[in-house]
């Protein structure tokens, strides 16, 4: 039960790992080393302020409510981040993608405490971390590889399209 929230998790950490792995290469060739030096510490943080907000919503209009919106803004920080020019655009990236994939991370592993009984739960998340991680496993395969004939910029875009996709996924 827990597997079609997973995939559509595993694709969204399929993104996710194109700015873990390459965001250090892609500052260094558009110039913005220095701001990307903070754009973790602005992603975490937007992620611890905004879980509370995320799961009131989740609470009170339903799981898809989030969701959806979640993967949106996952796209949308994408497609800010493969354009960024200045140091505050790539900050804005972190705000916008901080928000959309820790919605997904922490809303998904609810989606999956809801629906499952309790004496299947340690299988059900375990399933669901596998999906996380094969996602991110199977990023950095795909997007090293596409880099060359795209260019990182070219490769966040396809990562932000890869991401609307996930709306499509989670609906299916």
């Amino acid at each position: 039960q827990a597997i079609p929230v997973a995939l559509a998790q595993s694709v969204s950490s399929l993104c996710y790992s194109s700015v873990v792995l390459f965001l250090a290469l892609y500052a260094d060739e558009i110039g913005l080393v220095s701001a990307a030096g903070f754009f973790f510490v602005v992603w975490a943080a937007v992620v611890m302020v905004s879980r509370p907000f995320v799961g009131r919503r989740f609470d009170a209009k339903g799981e898809n409510s989030v969701m959806y919106a979640a993967f949106l803004v996952c796209a949308l920080g994408l497609a800010v981040f493969s354009q960024a020019r200045t140091g505050w655009m790539l900050l804005v990236a972190a705000v916008v993608i901080g928000l959309g994939f820790g919605a997904v991370q922490s809303s998904g592993q609810a989606i999956v405490a809801k629906i499952i009984p309790p004496h299947r739960m340690g299988l059900a998340v375990s399933t669901q971390f596998v999906f996380i991680d094969a996602g991110v496993g199977v990023g950095s395969l795909l997007w090293g590889t596409l880099i060359p004939f795209t260019g990182y910029r070219g490769m966040y875009v396809a990562a932000a399209v890869v991401a609307g996709s996930c709306l499509l996924l989670y609906w299916a």
